[in-house]
């Protein structure tokens, strides 16, 4: 029979009279509360975050901002690497190891010093990335990459054309950029993919 989620809303099947389903809600509100002051990573998913939960985290108070810095191509679950400032006034670089999903902290400082925090977790994925890939892409060798992309918006719904974002550095570990912007939730988007989705036939 079809019951109502007091916490969300959302309509469910269940033969129980408990009202148990995997809420969104509850996911959401459990990430939030370990990463409002120092994280814990004990208490993240062990997976990537989805777009829903980054958006979630961007938009709760006691986040003061928070950026992505990477995505994984091709998932549903996207968001595998980002630094965030807590209400406590200390920033973060967060990733989720490749292998086990377990979130990392690579890194902390002062709100003060988010530029800086940033860099240093910038440079902590490039070498994880090099040191899970093998080394750099050599880029003599790769074929023509589409200059840009029709992908569905996980905001609207709609589809948006993004265009590429040359980064060296990105295509060097084997991925590459596309950017554009939703109307409809006033956002820029960022997506990320690996060469061999974008290469042109």
């Amino acid at each position: 029979m079809a019951r109502v989620c007091d916490s969300c809303g959302e309509e469910f099947g269940t033969l129980s009279r408990l009202r148990l389903h995997d809420c969104p809600a509850e996911v959401h509100e459990e990430l939030l509360a370990a990463l409002a002051g120092e994280p814990d990573t004990e208490s993240i998913p062990d997976r990537p975050l989805t777009d829903e939960e980054f958006e979630a985290l961007r938009d709760d108070e006691r986040i003061v901002r928070a950026e992505e810095v990477l995505s994984a191509p091709g998932t549903e679950n996207k968001v595998i690497s980002f630094v965030y400032e807590s209400e406590a006034g200390i920033a973060f670089g967060m990733h989720s190891d490749h292998e086990t999903g377990e979130w990392l902290v690579t890194t902390r400082g002062e709100a003060t010093d988010f530029d800086e925090v940033e860099a240093r977790h910038d440079e902590w994925v490039s070498q994880d990335i090099e040191r899970v890939t093998g080394g750099p892409v050599d880029m003599d060798n790769v074929g023509p990459i589409a200059e840009e992309l029709t992908v569905e918006c996980s905001r609207c719904g709609d589809d948006h054309l993004l265009s590429v974002e040359p980064s060296e550095q990105m295509a060097e570990i084997g991925l590459m950029e596309y950017a554009g912007y939703c109307e409809a939730a006033d956002t820029p988007l960022v997506e990320t993919f690996s060469l061999e989705e974008v290469m042109e036939q």
